[in-house]
């Protein structure tokens, strides 16, 4: 996939006519993907989520959205003022 991707080295379909082109913003310097594709791999919904689980419940890091701290609390709400047949979240969840 790496080098699908073209920053680790040549892939063979890299001016293949199926191609297609993806305006990416320039300041999107997080975002790693050449303009030009030949297919896409994303990864799935459930790995994305366990990353931001995972850096929600850091003790050491912290999330910045727009000009807003990202923290766990709404969370903790929600787990004790909700059912958990409407959420499905357990204490053990944001708590690890």
């Amino acid at each position: 996939m790496k080098r699908s991707l073209g920053f680790f080295g040549d892939f063979a379909y890299h001016n293949h006519p199926d191609n297609y082109e993806i305006n990416i913003p320039n300041k999107w310097n997080w975002f790693l993907m050449q303009s030009k594709q030949l297919f896409i791999r994303m990864q799935d919904p459930m790995h994305i989520c366990t990353k931001l689980r995972n850096r929600l419940v850091s003790k050491t890091m912290t999330i910045v959205f727009s000009d807003q701290l990202i923290n766990i609390q709404p969370l903790y709400y929600v787990i004790d003022n909700f059912c958990k047949l409407d959420h499905g979240l357990v204490q053990s969840d944001v708590n690890p």
